[in-house]
């Protein structure tokens, strides 16, 4: 297996890192208006724009903080306010990769192993549409649970499998492929810009027409969050988004190029699919976000020196789905699809399931002090937890996935353990109570904390 850096749905779990330290430090900088948008270094908007005024004195008395940890990883020093928040938590932010998820199902039939690797590029590239979002996803507390059925035939199933460091783990399948991730995130404060880094492993499996199986392994680029201090804030993506087929060899190389001035290749990715002797064989270009138009990938055979053979015409691989128009927190329908319990399975979820967290519904009802007053409620029950955890049995559990051993060189250069799914105490989980039930991930019934 490649010891790769790696991520797909770890995207979602990084760039809602970005998002918090967008709201954060916006926050804390002392302004009296904020916008918060898609706009490249020109001021140009493209996106929803997200007034964050009405809380001067606390942003004047959050910056002096904030400039002891430039060159630091500031994620582990926030603690967000829910009015920067957006009512999904991060286990559910993260299945937003599965928007695209008919890509793999037409990877896994598609005869032709340059085009299918394409397809599993576009589905790579597909999850940025949507992750522009500057809002806050809450922070999964130990145990938390998500499972859904993003789309006919598909299980997806994340759970947050430790807590110090922050890590996820997710997994979803049908019968034409299989999807594993190991996601956690870095970060880096600059001061006026914050780098994410994501950091972990997913690895992608697909079922063939023979019955042969191929596997794939993703890097993604790293994002930055450009004037956190001065300016228009605005998200960007750059470097390498990288897919391997450890399988053949093969591998697509995609450059997601740096926005410059007055919006100069904004969300524009250009590379090749390449063989296992780094010959390009197709051309691969399109854009990853955007508004109008959205992002979409197309391939065209190409010769020896990577130039496009003339008289072949592109062939679209990916399309966005268009962003809904005016919505509060900038959700496309698909993220609505999956806070809601439609997207679960049929047979229920459990009671540790992010969609039953009270300060997420309170927050979707718009009831930000009960927010709040919830949020505060399930931080202080995970440090007890944490505490008579700590006391007693000294080790957590995850329900749904065990920890993955690999050599400690693969540990050092994926820089977080792996987590594989269990499937066999999938199989054996409890039966869900009804959809009213109480959000509870808890080890220990409340008494026994006191």
């Amino acid at each position: 297996m490649s010891e790769k850096k790696s991520g797909g749905g770890l995207l979602g779990w990084a760039l809602g890192a970005a998002g918090s330290a967008v709201n954060y430090v916006s926050s804390a900088v002392g302004l009296d208006e904020l916008e918060t948008t898609n706009a490249g270094p020109d001021g140009a908007d493209d996106g929803v724009v997200v007034s964050t005024d009405g809380h001067d004195e606390e942003r004047k008395a959050l910056w002096p903080m904030l400039k002891e940890y430039l060159g630091k990883d500031i994620m582990s020093v926030l603690s967000i306010p829910v009015w920067l928040m957006e009512p999904l938590s991060t286990l559910q932010k993260m299945a937003e990769i599965m928007e695209y998820a008919e890509l793999l199902d037409k990877a896994a039939a598609e005869e032709d192993a340059e085009e299918r690797l394409a397809l599993v590029t576009a589905f790579a590239l597909g999850c940025y549409a949507a992750n522009e979002r500057t809002f806050k996803p809450f922070n999964p507390v130990l145990g938390e649970t998500y499972e859904c059925e993003p789309k006919p035939g598909v299980v997806y199933v994340a759970e947050q499998v430790s807590h110090h460091p922050p890590v996820a783990a997710a997994h979803a399948h049908s019968d034409k492929w299989r999807y594993a991730l190991t996601s956690a995130v870095k970060t880096k404060f600059n001061g006026n810009s914050i780098d994410v880094f994501p950091i972990g492993r997913t690895d992608i499996m697909l079922v063939l027409p023979s019955g042969e199986e191929e596997t794939y392994n993703i890097t993604p680029p790293q994002s930055r969050v450009h004037n956190l201090v001065v300016g228009r804030t605005w998200v960007d993506t750059f470097g390498e988004l990288r897919v391997d087929c450890i399988s053949s060899g093969s591998f697509c190389s995609l450059d997601c190029k740096p926005c410059g001035w007055f919006g100069k290749e904004r969300y524009e990715v250009e590379g090749y699919v390449c063989n296992k002797a780094e010959e390009p064989q197709l051309y691969v270009s399109g854009k990853w976000g955007g508004v109008s138009p959205s992002g979409s990938l197309v391939t065209q055979r190409c010769d020896a020196e990577g130039e496009p053979k003339a008289g072949l015409d592109p062939r679209s691989v990916w399309a966005a789905t268009p962003k809904p128009e005016g919505d509060k927190y900038g959700f496309t329908k698909f993220a609505h699809f999956l806070n809601s319990f439609e997207s679960a399975p049929s047979s229920g979820v459990l009671a540790s399931d992010a969609r039953r967290r009270p300060d997420r519904v309170a927050l979707e009802q718009g009831d930000l002090a009960a927010a709040g007053a919830a949020k505060r409620d399930v931080e202080e029950r995970q440090r007890a937890e944490r505490r008579k955890r700590e006391g007693a049995t000294g080790e957590w559990t995850p329900r749904y996935f065990r920890h993955k051993p690999i050599p400690q060189s693969e540990r050092e250069v994926l820089e977080t353990d792996l987590w594989e799914f269990d499937a066999a105490a999938f199989d054996q989980r409890p039966s869900p109570p009804d959809s009213a039930a109480a959000f509870s991930p808890w080890q220990f019934d409340e008494a026994d904390l006191a």
